[in-house]
């Protein structure tokens, strides 16, 4: 590790994946009263730590997303990163060497257990939090912070040693308002019926969902086709 924190290398934060996230397309569900304490932390810069757990497709990276885009000056207030994509672009543990900004999130915060040097760093990064308390950290992972199999004991204690919440997945009924929203965030319209048949015949977990939304937003532009039950069977069930 570095002696001297550093600013973000913006360019490595892969932040094009959360440029959509915002709250008028995210569906709370059962999550409101997370959510509203997550929006007054980090608008407010508290001083708090927050760890969030939910399965895969809960949203968890919507609502980071959606936080970091609410304040004022996301690029000056917030540093988020998230741990899946820095493993798969092969980035460096020393990116998290930085100057703490007034919200620091780190999603899924999982996906580094067994990686000493990882650890090692997300370690560091909350000892510094700790020690100077410059605002709000906020980490995310797929389970319970002691379910994680990281090779430090002491990680797991100072991810439980904050705020624990857990983010409850969608029900259908929410699944196809979401679905809805976020055609209309990409520009087209999504009736009910279609949202529903996708939440009833395919994998419900929202990533999942979301692409196959953008493949049929891209082949309905292609062939000028309303998106309708039947071109949802015609674009995405295999053929016999």
């Amino acid at each position: 590790m570095q002696d001297n924190p550093k600013e973000p290398r913006q360019e490595l934060l892969n932040l094009k994946v959360y440029e959509r996230a915002d709250f008028s397309t995210y569906v709370e569900g059962e999550n409101s009263a997370v959510v509203e304490s997550l929006k007054k932390a980090s608008f407010s810069h508290e001083k708090e730590f927050f760890y969030v757990s939910g399965p895969h497709g809960s949203g968890k990276s919507h609502l980071m997303g959606a936080l970091r885009n609410n304040l004022k000056k996301p690029d000056r207030e917030c540093f988020l990163l998230d741990l899946e994509f820095a493993l798969k672009a092969n980035a460096q543990p020393e990116i998290l060497n930085l100057e703490l900004p007034a919200v620091t999130i780190l999603d899924n915060v999982d996906v580094i257990a067994g990686d000493q040097l990882w650890e090692l760093a997300v370690f560091d990064l909350f000892n510094r939090w700790y020690d100077q308390h410059p605002g709000t950290l906020i980490v995310t992972a797929s389970c319970s912070f002691n379910m994680i199999g990281y090779e430090r004991g002491d990680l797991h204690t100072r991810l439980g040693s904050g705020v624990i919440y857990s983010i409850e997945p969608l029900d259908d009924d929410s699944c196809v308002q979401a679905l809805m929203h976020k055609a209309k965030a990409r520009g087209f319209s999504l009736q009910e019926a279609a949202a529903r048949y996708l939440v009833n015949h395919f994998q419900r977990d929202m990533h999942s969902l979301v692409r196959m939304l953008d493949k049929l937003d891209v082949v309905s532009y292609e062939e000028r086709h309303r998106i309708t039950v039947p071109f949802i069977k015609k674009v995405l069930e295999p053929k016999d």
